[in-house]
């Protein structure tokens, strides 16, 4: 490929707009001509190609493996997509020990300070993700 990576991009530009009347062999000799190597240019745009798409996948898989992580390593499941009503009625099963007493003993000290005011449903969230972190670590 030529030193002049700009000047090689505008003329492939220029031909791919242009190239409707042009057999690939015809394209490549065109290339050619104005200093691309065709080859070399296009085992880099294959190489680029396939390292963006790698990257997308593996960040995907990132992002699902997260999510799974999260919702398995609550006790009460994926609290992210619960509604209010669902962490209201988590909160009074805790309460009331249906997770068993040790967690309602740390959900009652958890919350002491909290006594007689509203949470709000992310407060909530987090606050039921706590009490789930402090049982598994029991």
């Amino acid at each position: 490929m030529s030193k002049d990576y700009h000047k090689a991009v505008r003329a492939l530009d220029v031909l791919l707009a242009d190239d409707a009347d042009m057999s690939v062999t015809e394209l490549r000799a065109e290339l050619a001509a104005q200093g691309v190597n065709v080859d070399e240019f296009l085992a880099k745009f294959s190489k680029t190609v396939r390292k963006g798409y790698q990257q997308q996948i593996r960040l995907a898989a990132d992002k699902a493996k997260e999510q799974t992580q999260f919702a398995a390593a609550t006790l009460f499941g994926d609290l992210r997509q619960k509604t209010m009503v669902e962490l209201l009625a988590i909160r009074e099963q805790v309460a009331n020990g249906v997770f068993g007493v040790a967690l309602q003993k740390t959900a009652l000290a958890r919350c002491r300070n909290q006594q007689g005011t509203e949470l709000s449903e992310n407060e909530l969230r987090s606050w039921l993700e706590d009490i789930s972190r402090s049982a598994s670590e029991k």
